[in-house]
């Protein structure tokens, strides 16, 4: 059909016995049926006619298995369907109306698109041409029975049923995407989505949930357990009755749940603080230092910073008394102020004393130009003399005096040399001398002259009919006599003045023509160019020292805004910034500890309630030396500054009523990621810290590598006969040691669980299988006939195979309760390291991803899951030692030689892999197919030279699946 957007011109009147006979559509046995057994349409009351309301009620009453086609979607429809059929009274010789003879025409054209066996049309096609075909004609008819049920709503419902409906029908060769596309080309995507759903026409990739091992990322549900010393240490560091200071250190190996037990400890001070029971403090900065995260920059200045920022933040998020400028209290902030002032005064006499040298250069080259003038007296009369005969004449002299208010010859006496001469012809001539120029042009007086003429002809042109315009004619003639009178004057005054420019031109010429004739090299002249060269001097000096005042204004400016602009606190942060940078100028260690220590004194002493007698006093004395300074700052040159710069200098240093913090508890972590003299300056400034009672300090790192790192650094003197070990050293800096309680048995099952829990499979809300069951493959198209005889009726729906790729669908990938359930009771054998627990989880969500759908089938319905698991868990528990493995399974014939040979090859693992045979006997079936697999996800390197080859997936799927 052409135009189908369109209402298309009637079509040619047909009956239903003409349509059923025609050779013009091929219908199948039920569309025959349904075509027969029409009655007339309820809404043609008038003619009768077949319609799609007649063709659909006499498809609901013929045809029960295609009512549940379309049940659930649109009950309205069906029930008014139902009941419009109920007194059926097939006429053959009923006219179809044009609406019911286009849907008949699309589905031909549906046939011809999606194929099949034959070129028979179904009932199938007509109901998707009725419901989805863009001709005007088809949505009429169909549009009066969505108005009448209220179905308009369940229009696209219906669609994807009938489509679901096309699949379950579907003959060989029936293109199940040329169905899609056509869906969705007609406005039904969730239709099209739908059939390409059940045909397998979507490939679903699986996106595993994988989760990293930072302890402090770690969510609530995903924790193992309670430690007690976690919580009994966050109650000790959160509880008044306890003085700081305190360094724990929390050892144990990688990965073994050191920053976990960091996590654990930091949320229990936080439920403390915001419980506010009695007997704790409330008010407790926690603050996070990462080591590793500052190993390019100086420790000490990054570990400050980290310290005073995090401060300064909470202190301005608490939103609880807490000081508005925390940071300018302490002692660097003081001391950098108190600098930028001074900084500031000395700024501000260099301005001073610049502006000197430049007024006492402009008086010395005042001097010397006159000294100059001097010495060119005889050129300058020369000259002089040259420009009075120029610019002589008696009308040209009255125009220079009357134009520039002074006799040209007072002019030429100023001129003492060219240079001078022409500035003073540019200074004194009008600007306006172009545009007097352009007015005195004859051509610009043509439009004046010609509208005063007009003036004088037009009432003689007008005659005696003219007198009412007589009036208006004289007040013309005035106003043009009157404009003419001022443009004769504006004319002559501007000639006056291009002669006046024009001499005063001349002039300067002549002068500088007759300095350059009478200028020699005798006596005379020298001294006149040695006058000259001093002039050309101090010119030079003028220029250096405006420039010099230039620069030094720029300075003071910036020494301003340093002072005026920047807060305490952010001079601080500078300061420190550049401390810490690779490349700052501060690189230098040189007083650095020392300017942190003055500042944790102060921040100790304005924070904490506990402080120490020699915090107390250190405090005092540093605040007395600043306040001495300021005072003989103020009495010198601190003196000039202004009331409101000298009250910025003497801020309250006292210790606020009601501190932010009263406690710091600081978590260094990741330090055995470090360098060995990182790792020993951290232990430095631990030391440092337990100077000051404001602190608890816990640090989490690998005790060999604390150990390591101190030998490295300190080759002479730990670990020698005779000296200090290592432990010594320790036992100095720290006085808690914590190792964190391993992860066996139980918990490293609810570990598991607890990481699966969000991939377990949810039951879909309807499932396909509940789909099929329910929808028994219908006769809605039982074959396709001409005659009754031509066909047989048991064509039953073919397969789909090899259809491309139309869609790709992303989906988490979702587990089983049963794999969980594995996972979770192999777990204790993997390891009693987190990090190994949750490799072993993230291994299998990846393995498990990276399967087709058929494999991944396999390993579901065939327990290939359990092999897979034990496998990983076995790499999981020793990296190294399974490597080996391969080949000990590879020399084995059953289960006890494999035993028995990794107890000779690999010991660490033997105990394990014996309780993992004994648990499940398909744990030693697959361990062949899996193990080149999973040892790509081991430390092992699956390139070694090993007795079994290394397999790829593929090989291994099509093991599984054969």
């Amino acid at each position: 059909m052409d135009d189908r957007g369109k209402a298309a011109a009637p079509a040619p009147s047909m009956t239903v016995a003409a349509l059923l006979k025609t050779r013009r559509f091929r219908l199948s046995k039920n569309l025959r049926a349904h075509l027969g057994g029409m009655a007339p349409s309820p809404f043609e009351t008038q003619q009768p006619v077949a319609d799609i309301a007649s063709y659909l009620s006499s498809a609901a009453r013929h045809d029960n298995d295609w009512l549940a086609a379309i049940a659930g979607a649109g009950d309205r429809i069906v029930a008014w369907l139902t009941g419009a059929a109920a007194k059926p009274v097939a006429k053959y010789d009923l006219s179809l109306s044009a609406g019911l003879l286009a849907a008949i025409e699309d589905a031909v054209d549906i046939r011809r698109t999606t194929g099949g066996k034959d070129t028979y049309i179904g009932a199938r096609h007509v109901l998707i041409a009725i419901l989805t075909a863009p001709d005007k004609r088809v949505q009429a008819e169909l549009g009066r029975i969505l108005q009448l049920t209220r179905g308009a709503d369940d229009l696209h419902a219906w669609v994807t049923r009938c489509a679901e409906q096309v699949y379950e029908v579907r003959e060989a060769g029936e293109d199940m995407g040329a169905w899609a596309r056509l869906l969705t080309s007609r406005g039904h995507p969730a239709a099209a989505a739908r059939l390409r759903d059940i045909a397998g026409l979507t490939r679903r990739d699986a996106v595993p949930h994988l989760a990293n091992d930072d302890g402090w990322g770690l969510a609530a549900e995903h924790r193992v357990g309670d430690d007690a010393v976690a919580a009994a240490l966050a109650r000790l560091a959160a509880s008044e009755s306890f003085t700081p200071p305190l360094a724990v250190g929390v050892f144990g190996a990688w990965g073994s749940g050191k920053s976990h037990f960091l996590r654990q400890v930091h949320d229990r001070v936080t439920e403390l603080t915001a419980a506010q029971p009695t007997g704790f403090h409330h008010r407790i900065a926690q603050i996070r230092f990462n080591a590793w995260h500052y190993v390019d920059t100086d420790l000490w200045a990054s570990l400050a910073g980290c310290i005073f920022e995090d401060l300064a933040r909470q202190g301005r998020g608490s939103g609880d008394g807490a000081p508005p400028d925390l940071l300018g209290r302490l002692a660097t902030a003081r001391r950098l102020t108190l600098e930028a002032a001074e900084a500031l005064v000395v700024h501000r006499h260099a301005v001073s004393e610049a502006d000197k040298a430049r007024i006492a250069a402009e008086e010395g080259l005042r001097a010397e130009r006159q000294q100059l003038r001097q010495a060119l007296r005889p050129q300058i009369m020369a000259a002089a003399a040259g420009a009075r005969e120029a610019a002589s004449g008696q009308e040209i002299g009255a125009a220079v005096e009357t134009v520039f208010g002074e006799p040209l010859e007072t002019i030429i006496d100023r001129w003492q040399e060219p240079r001078q001469a022409f500035q003073d012809l540019k200074e004194t001539l009008p600007p306006t001398a172009g545009l007097l120029r352009q007015l005195t042009r004859p051509d610009q007086w043509l439009v004046p002259v010609a509208v005063v003429a007009i003036a004088f002809l037009l009432p003689i042109g007008l005659g005696a009919a003219s007198d009412w315009l007589r009036p208006l004619h004289d007040g013309l003639l005035v106003a043009v006599a009157g404009a003419a009178t001022v443009a004769v004057q504006a004319s002559r005054a501007m000639r006056r003045v291009l002669t006046a420019r024009d001499a005063l031109t001349r002039a300067a010429e002549r002068f500088r023509a007759g300095w350059e004739a009478s200028f020699s090299p005798t006596a005379g002249d020298a001294a006149a160019e040695a006058a000259r060269r001093r002039v050309a001097e101090a010119e030079t000096r003028v220029a250096q020292t405006t420039e010099d005042l230039h620069l030094a204004l720029r300075q003071q400016a910036e020494a301003a805004r340093a002072f005026h602009d920047q807060t305490a606190a952010a001079r601080l942060r500078a300061f420190l910034n550049d401390k810490a940078a690779a490349d700052g100028v501060y690189r230098s260690r040189q007083g650095l500890i020392g300017t942190i220590r003055r500042d944790f004194t102060d921040l100790s002493a304005l924070m904490s309630t506990q402080t120490s007698e020699q915090e107390t006093k250190d405090f005092d004395e540093e605040r007395e030396a600043y306040e001495q300074r300021v005072r003989a700052f103020l009495k010198g040159p601190g003196r000039h500054l202004t009331d409101d710069e000298k009250a910025s200098l003497q801020p309250d240093l006292g210790r606020p009523p009601d501190p932010a913090f009263t406690r710091i508890i600081l978590y260094i972590d990741d330090l055995d990621r470090c360098p060995p003299d990182k790792v020993v300056d951290v232990l430095q400034a631990v030391h440092l810290l337990l100077a000051f009672s404001l602190f608890v300090v816990i640090v989490a790192v690998d005790q060999r590598w604390l150990k390591g790192a101190l030998v490295k650094v300190y080759p002479d003197l730990l670990d020698r006969e005779g000296q200090a070990a290592a432990i010594d050293y320790l036992e100095k800096i720290f006085q808690l040691p914590v190792w964190p309680v391993q992860v066996r048995g139980d918990a490293a099952s609810e570990f598991v669980r607890r990481r699966l829990a969000a991939d377990l499979e949810r039951p879909a809300s309807v499932p396909m299988a509940a789909v099929s069951s329910a929808l028994p493959a219908s006769s809605i198209d039982d074959g396709p006939v001409s005659d009754p005889d031509d066909h047989d009726d048991d064509d039953r729906p073919a397969a789909v195979d090899d259809v491309p790729d139309d869609d790709i669908s992303l989906e988490p990938l979702t587990l089983t309760q049963a794999e969980i359930d594995w996972l979770a009771e192999i777990a204790p054998l993997a390891a009693s390291s987190p990090r190994r627990l949750l490799r072993l989880v993230n291994s299998y969500r990846l393995v498990r991803a990276s399967l087709d759908a058929g494999t991944s089938h396999a390993v579901v319905t065939g327990e290939g899951f359990r092999p897979l698991g034990a496998l990983l868990a076995l790499a999981a528990a020793d990296p190294v030692g399974f490597a080996a493995l391969q080949g000990a399974l590879q020399r084995s014939a059953d289960a006890a030689a494999l035993l028995h040979a990794v107890r000779e090859t690999v010991p660490s693992l033997a105990d394990a892999l014996d309780e993992l045979l004994k648990r499940h006997e398909s744990v030693y079936r697959g361990l062949e197919t899996w193990c080149a697999v999973v040892q790509r996800f081991s430390f092992a390197d699956p390139t070694a030279d090993l007795s079994l080859p290394v397999e790829n997936h593929s090989r291994t799927q099509k093991t599984l699946n054969e």
